[in-house]
């Protein structure tokens, strides 16, 4: 009976000494901001992860004490009527298990604000990266693969026919548009494709490929340089003054 009751009363001053849970973490935690975060945020993160460790870690200290109390050392000083005995193991027990709710502490406010985004030496966060948002182009690839293909087929474009719909297709598109009067939006639309499927001479409409290596320039035809003709020899006598009559000789 006595055994029964020391140990009770050995349970109630460790639960007592041991009931002041942390309130806050210790100067051995170092937070700082995550990358992004505003005062607001970061004050945020910091109470709701205060909240979670004070909660967590009381309920931890609560189940040591009650373990601690039940030390036979403790028991034994409670029963044996030793003041000194019993006071000194019941503050160590109780010592013991602040302590061990101070590290718990910190350790669940560190975690809770890594996890939060925030910058804390020795943790990471332990939350899974949110899934890649897949782009959405809003096009059938079936069908944005079907215009590519007639849009190749009639030199519209120099890709490949891949049903992805990127900047050459779209500008493919554009060109074809422009070049048979109509709408111009640059959608790969099923009008878009019947119209294409109509087309079967290759070049219809169309000014410039869109994509791949630009076709190199034409090249200048070379024209053969005419000779110059040689000018005519002058007829004989051309150009001469009259011969001169000999001396004595009487002018005609």
């Amino acid at each position: 009976m006595v055994r029964a009751v020391g140990w009770g009363v050995g349970v109630a001053i460790v639960a007592l000494l041991a009931g002041c849970a942390p309130q806050g973490a210790s100067q051995a935690v170092q937070v700082m901001p995550g990358p992004g975060k505003t005062a607001d945020q970061f004050a945020s993160d910091q109470a709701t992860c205060k909240a979670l460790a004070q909660q967590q870690s009381a309920a931890a200290q609560k189940q040591a004490s009650v373990g601690a109390a039940a030390n036979p050392d403790v028991v034994n000083g409670v029963t044996s009527g030793s003041t000194v005995t019993a006071a000194a193991t019941l503050f160590g027990a109780a010592a013991g298990v602040t302590v061990a709710g101070q590290q718990q502490y910190d350790a669940i406010y560190s975690q809770c604000m890594a996890d939060h985004g925030n910058i804390v030496p020795g943790y990471a966060s332990t939350m899974a990266p949110p899934p890649p948002v897949a782009v959405q182009t809003g096009y059938d690839p079936a069908l944005v693969r079907a215009v590519q293909v007639e849009l190749i087929r009639l030199g519209a474009l120099k890709d490949n026919a891949d049903g992805a719909y990127g900047p050459h297709t779209r500008s493919a598109i554009i060109a074809y548009q422009q070049g048979n009067n109509l709408p111009v939006n640059g959608q790969p639309t099923q009008a878009l494709l019947t119209s294409l499927k109509q087309h079967s001479t290759p070049g219809a409409g169309l000014v410039q490929p869109i994509g791949g290596s630009p076709p190199p320039p034409a090249a200048t035809p070379l024209v053969a340089p005419v000779p110059t003709p040689a000018p005519a020899p002058a007829p004989a006598g051309s150009g001469l003054v009259a011969p001169i009559a000999p001396a004595g000789s009487a002018n005609p």
